[in-house]
Parts: C-alpha cells; structure tokens; sequence
C-alpha cells in the first residue's frame, strides 16, 4: 500500500508539472507569433515611411513554431506515458 500511495503521490506531481509547463509555453507562444504581427501591423498603418508603401513585410518561420510546438507535446506525452507505467507498476504490483 505504501507505495501504491507514493507512486499515485509522484503521478499527481509529474501532471502538476505538465500543466504547469503547459500553461507557462502555450501564452509563450502566442506572444512569439503575435507581438511581431502586432508591432508590424501597427508600423504598416500608423507610422508613414519610405518601406510602410512596400507590401506586407513580415516573416515568420513556420517551421520554428512547429518545432517548439512538437517538442512540447513530445514532453507531454513523456510525461504522461511515465506516469501512466508508474500507475500501471503500481496496480501489476498490488496484484502480485
């Protein structure tokens, strides 16, 4: 029993962390593809200069919010695939 406890006690804890994470990256990246579009948006249209008559200028690379966005869910699913073995071992062991 006592370490069924501690084992559900160390899952409880590694999904607080994900969510935690979570919560912390999700508005990180938000802010990383929309304060560019923003602050561009805003020198397109209020701020007259030779290079705001030129078309829409900015550029982002897709592919470095795919890769952040990968490897978080590859975190994720670490985390929570870890967590599901330890409740696993802990039901096989209370079993045997």
């Amino acid at each position: 029993m006592m370490i069924e406890e501690t084992r559900l006690v160390k899952a409880r804890a590694q999904a607080a962390q994900v969510r935690t994470i979570t919560e912390i990256l999700i508005p990180m990246l938000l802010a990383a593809i929309g304060l560019p579009l923003i602050g561009e948006l805003y020198l397109v249209t209020f701020e007259p200069s030779s290079w705001a008559a030129a078309a829409f200028g900015w550029r982002f690379d897709p592919l470095d919010i795919a890769l952040m966005t990968f490897a978080v869910s590859v975190m994720m699913i670490g985390n929570v695939l870890e967590a599901a073995a330890a409740s696993l071992k802990a039901e096989n062991d209370q079993i045997v």
